[in-house]
């Protein structure tokens, strides 16, 4: 945001200036505004992105190495515009002042598409600071949505995490992800799962669920910033995926009082007290359905807390 001319800058209690972070834009208009330009989705959320190990963490420094990743990865997408989705939480992390002019920035909730909010409106989605789906072994911070709200996701006998789930939202739309940021146990189990075109940037290393082994964050923005630069080059030849219809989706809840709520949900099947199904012929109806069970997962807490 400008103010009298001047750019007004967030600046976290630690004292870190962020100015040296935010590349300067300064040739002809941003780049939303030319034609014929390649418009990318940046869904960018906390677990994976780099140095982070619990959520715990100060705020501020939650907020700075998310901005720092974030601002690597547009700076390598310089040339075509990035339309960015703060996708932690209550979506209100990113720094938007230091943001390069190529950026938009979609924060606060809540979204249609959560996550993958402006997915309708891009050609290729970068999925950065991803995690591990809950259970997966030395994932740091693993869950899948909310830890108090789901246990497991299992569409179609496969076992689901948010990226699978996201990717699949993509294509549903016929947009491809194109590269995915995390930690190095959560990269490893994606591999075989999406696209072989897919570039990926290893941003940490997990011990335990809150530990990590850091890799140095210059070495990593230089890498989200080259792989991004490759990702955009390769994206016609970068399918979009979404498995065939029809769908069947279970929730593993955390406890029965999300049973009650979801299965007031129309066309819900209660299979167990913490398990209900949906089938949808349509994969847009599924996800918001998830959606708005996740809605109620935090309407339970009225009840539990």
């Amino acid at each position: 945001m400008r103010h009298g001319g001047q750019r007004r800058l967030w600046r976290p209690k630690d004292g870190t200036d962020l100015r040296r972070y935010a590349p300067l834009w300064t040739e002809g208009r941003p780049a939303h505004h030319l034609p014929d330009l390649v418009r990318i989705l940046v869904s960018i959320d906390y677990e994976g992105t780099t140095g982070t190990a619990h959520w715990k963490e100060p705020i501020d420094f939650q907020k700075r190495m998310m901005t720092e990743d974030a601002v690597a990865i547009a700076t390598g997408l310089k040339g075509h515009s990035v339309l960015i989705n703060d996708a932690h939480a209550t979506g209100l992390n990113l720094i938007p002042d230091l943001l390069p002019e190529n950026c938009e920035l979609i924060r606060g909730g809540p979204r249609p598409y959560g996550m993958m909010e402006g997915v309708c409106e891009v050609d290729g989605v970068i999925l950065a600071g991803y995690h591990g789906g809950g259970g997966l072994s030395r994932s740091p911070m693993d869950h899948t949505y909310s830890s108090r709200t789901i246990y497991r996701l299992v569409l179609n006998g496969e076992e689901m995490d948010e990226t699978l789930l996201n990717t699949y939202l993509a294509g549903y739309f016929k947009k491809s992800v194109i590269m995915v940021t995390g930690e190095e146990n959560f990269i490893k189990s994606l591999k075989e799962k999406l696209d072989p075109g897919v570039e990926y940037v290893v941003t940490k290393y997990g011990v335990s669920r809150f530990s990590v082994r850091t890799r140095p964050a210059e070495t990593v923005r230089a890498e989200l910033k080259e792989k991004a630069k490759t990702a955009v080059s390769k994206l016609k030849e970068i399918s979009p995926i979404l498995p065939d219809s029809p769908y069947e989706l279970e929730i593993h809840l955390a406890d029965t009082t999300l049973g009650d709520l979801l299965e007031l949900i129309p066309s819900a099947e209660r299979i167990s007290g913490r398990v209900i199904r949906f089938r949808e012929e349509d994969y847009l109806n599924i996800y918001k359905k998830l959606r708005l069970g996740l809605a109620l997962g935090f309407a339970a807490r009225y009840y539990r807390d």
